[in-house]
C-alpha cells in the first residue's frame, strides 16, 4: 500500500477570471520556480482564479504545504495551476473536477509528480483509468526543484471524456486536491474535505464550506497508477 493524504481544503477564493501570465518553455529551477509559486498566491489575493490550499487559510498568509488554482485564461480555456512545497521522491499532487459533489462520480483528473503530468478518468472511488486521447488537455509544464513541484496546464473550457460533457463556464463543479506519495505502508484519510459544487467562470465571491469527503481509495488508485 502507499502512504497517502487527501488534504483539506481550507482557503477559497471565486473571482472574475482574467487571463493567464505568460509561460517560460522548459522546465523552471530556482528563483524562477520560487516567482511562479509567488504568482499563484498573488493571482489568488487579487481575486482572479478559484483558488483551493492546504492547510486552512494557507492562502492568505502564503504558507500552503499544496494548492490549486483556476483560471478561464481566454474565451475557450482553463487554466490550472498545482504547487506542493514539501515533496519528496515519489510525491505526486492532483487536482480533479466533477459535477456530483457528494460522491465525485465521473471525475476528471490531473496527477502530477517531480518527473511526469498525465490525465485520469475515475467513476467514484473505482480504480481510475489513465486517458489517452486528450485533445483538450493541452500546454502542460511540470517542475520540480528543492522539494517544490509545480505544474501548469490548461484544459479546453468545453470538453466530452467518457460520454460525459464538461463546460466549465457554465457549469457548477466539485473540486478535488489531492497528494501522496509512494514511500510509507498505509494511508492516512483523516483530512478528507472537499468544496463545490461550484461555478469556476463566475466572481461569486468567496467559497469557504467544508464537506465530507468521500474519495480515499480514490486517491489512494491514483497513486498507484502513476508511481
Amino acid at each position: 500500500m502507499v502512504y497517502m493524504q487527501i488534504l483539506a481544503v481550507a482557503a477559497i477564493c471565486v473571482v472574475t477570471c482574467q487571463a493567464n501570465e505568460e509561460r517560460k518553455s522548459g522546465g523552471l529551477q530556482g528563483s524562477n520556480l520560487a516567482k511562479q509559486i509567488q504568482d499563484i498566491y498573488t493571482i489568488c489575493k487579487d481575486k482572479k482564479a478559484v483558488c483551493v490550499g492546504m492547510p486552512q487559510n494557507c492562502i492568505s498568509t502564503n504558507s500552503c504545504v499544496y494548492m490549486a488554482s483556476i483560471e478561464q485564461s481566454t474565451d475557450n480555456k482553463h487554466t490550472f495551476k498545482m504547487v506542493d512545497t514539501a515533496a519528496t521522491q515519489g510525491y505526486y499532487v492532483a487536482v480533479g473536477i466533477s459535477e456530483d459533489g457528494k460522491n465525485m462520480k465521473d471525475t476528471s483528473l490531473v496527477a502530477c509528480s517531480s518527473s511526469n503530468m498525465d490525465v485520469f478518468w475515475a467513476v467514484g472511488a473505482t480504480s481510475p483509468s489513465k486517458v489517452t486521447n486528450k485533445p483538450y488537455f493541452q500546454n502542460k509544464e511540470h517542475s520540480a526543484s528543492n522539494g517544490k513541484i509545480y505544474c501548469v496546464f490548461d484544459l479546453d473550457s468545453s470538453f466530452d471524456e467518457h460520454g460525459v460533457k464538461f463546460d466549465l463556464q457554465k457549469k457548477n463543479y466539485a473540486v478535488l486536491l489531492a497528494r501522496a506519495d509512494g514511500i510509507s505502508p498505509g494511508y492516512h484519510d483523516e483530512n478528507k474535505k472537499r468544496f463545490g459544487p461550484m461555478r469556476l467562470s463566475s466572481s461569486s465571491g468567496s467559497f469557504s464550506s467544508p464537506m465530507l469527503l468521500v474519495t480515499a481509495t480514490l486517491s489512494l488508485m491514483i497513486a498507484r497508477i502513476i508511481h
